[in-house]
């Protein structure tokens, strides 16, 4: 099955992952083909990072919507293959990956960067700032949701809601 189309060219799965992030007050929601198969409650880059170090395919061709997409989010997304991101805070470096690697991104609010709980800019965003080849950026990421996450974690793809 493939994804509809609004008018506008935002998937339909991008609509259907916004109302279930609002709806079930998630962090992190992925559809792809009409039917959701993640939906994240955990704060920060933790589900983002259980999905690429488990179960990473669940990402192409799928819409996501977060509450808080940076580069390292719109990076990850990029390189798996999403289709659209809608973010409810979106950085300007993350929009920018998105739309050179042709994602559709949606956002309710547009910051310079995404701030850490305790002030000064969100360490994976700083990891990747700078980094200009948007591959490299993702192996950055790679090896530090290893170190901190590690692999095997307790939970993982929640099934379709």
């Amino acid at each position: 099955m493939v994804a509809a189309f609004r008018e506008d060219a935002v998937p339909i799965d991008l609509e259907i992952a916004k109302k279930v992030l609002e709806k079930e007050k998630a962090n992190l929601v992925v559809v792809r083909e009409g039917g959701v198969v993640f939906i994240g409650y955990s704060k920060g880059l933790r589900d983002v990072a259980e999905i690429v170090l488990e179960k990473p395919s669940i990402l192409r061709g799928a819409s996501i919507a977060d509450r808080v997409v940076g580069k390292a989010v719109a990076t990850i997304c990029a390189v798996r293959g999403v289709r659209a991101v809608y973010g409810g805070i979106m950085s300007m470096s993350g929009l920018k990956v998105l739309r050179e690697r042709g994602v559709k991104a949606r956002y309710d609010r547009l910051v310079e960067f995404i701030e850490a709980e305790r002030g000064g800019i969100c360490p994976f965003e700083e990891i990747v700032l700078d980094v200009e080849e948007i591959e490299d950026a993702y192996e950055l990421l790679l090896e530090r949701f290893k170190r901190v996450f590690g692999r095997g974690g307790k939970r993982y793809l929640r099934g379709s809601v």
